[in-house]
């Protein structure tokens, strides 16, 4: 692991098996935490009509248990 110190910039390198490592020794609560934290962005404006069809097309997918768990996508 690197650290470079600069007046407002902390920069820290570390390998990504560490990281790796690291989330695989943390519970299943801690790391679905953690995706929503860095994968999931929000946006408060309305919906545009492809998004609308995109939802409702979701719900019919998720009522026919046709969705895929994000935890199984890799």
């Amino acid at each position: 692991m690197t650290k470079t110190t600069n007046m407002s910039l902390n920069t820290i390198s570390i390998p990504e098996s560490s990281i790796v490592n690291m989330l695989m020794d943390l519970p299943k609560s801690s790391l679905i935490n953690i995706f929503w934290q860095v994968m999931a962005t929000f946006d408060t404006s309305p919906l545009s009509k492809q998004e609308k069809e995109d939802v409702k097309i979701a719900k019919e997918e998720l009522k026919k248990s046709e969705t895929i768990r994000w935890q199984d996508i890799k």
